[in-house]
């Protein structure tokens, strides 16, 4: 479970160009990764483009709490998936809250 929930967090981790927020990045970056399948030209982590300011203690706490907090997404959507298998039709409830990665990309 931990790995599909990193799996969107990844590009906007990495590919920012803040040194200190890792949770915003220009939506054009994700789109051309996920569509040309490949980091955009002259590619380095954050760690490499900003040696003296990159916090890694602070990177991994905000990997860790994405993780957490997708890792709770996606359980509840398989709960409720079996729900409805078991019962055999959708139950009313609130909409499935929105992936942590997709709230904080900034376009």
């Amino acid at each position: 479970m931990a790995v599909a929930a990193n799996q969107y967090l990844f590009p906007v981790m990495l590919l920012g160009e803040d040194a200190t927020d890792f949770t915003t990045i220009e939506m054009r970056v994700v789109e051309d990764l996920w569509t040309q399948f490949r980091f955009q030209e002259g590619f380095a982590p954050r760690s490499v483009r900003h040696p003296d300011t990159f916090d890694f203690v602070a990177f991994n706490q905000a990997r860790q709490d994405w993780q957490d907090e997708n890792v709770l997404i996606a359980l509840n959507a398989f709960e409720q998936g079996k729900s409805i298998v078991k019962h055999g039709e959708e139950e009313e409830a609130e909409e499935p809250p929105t992936s942590s990665d997709t709230k904080l990309v900034k376009a």
